[in-house]
């Protein structure tokens, strides 16, 4: 048994579909500051992040929840490559760095990292202090 959708015309598909663009863009603005203040705090911002995940499930339950009503795949692949996109550009933003205007990488940001142990340098100049650093 396949779906069939309520939405008989495929232009009234791509309405809803758009419909749900512009309320995910809406949750977007009201969950997430704008891009530019994005880009000008620190990079990876950890309340950035949460409310652009939080924005995320919204859009998310918003996008099922009109395929459950509508039954209609293609308002839905529509609406889930405007999520991808408006959540693509606010992650994009919240990992530029201000300083340097590139992304960075979670290496840069994690500085506690009191869990990783340093490897010894196997070049052929510092070899013997090498092993020296390693109890060898």
């Amino acid at each position: 048994m396949g779906l069939k959708s309520i939405i008989k015309a495929p232009e009234n598909a791509m309405l809803v579909g758009l419909g749900e663009v512009a309320v995910i863009y809406t949750l977007y603005q009201k969950a997430v500051p704008n891009d530019t203040d994005v880009r000008s705090a620190s990079a990876l911002d950890r309340d950035v992040e949460a409310s652009r995940r939080h924005a995320a499930w919204q859009s998310a339950f918003l996008i099922g929840l009109v395929f459950l009503i509508t039954s209609d795949i293609n308002s839905a692949v529509i609406g889930g490559a405007g999520l991808a996109g408006i959540d693509l550009m606010t992650k994009h933003a919240n990992g530029v760095n201000p300083n340097t205007g590139k992304l960075t990488g979670r290496e840069v940001v994690n500085e506690e990292n009191d869990v990783a142990f340093p490897l010894p340098s196997y070049d052929a100049d510092d070899n013997d202090d090498a092993m020296a650093d390693v109890g060898y």
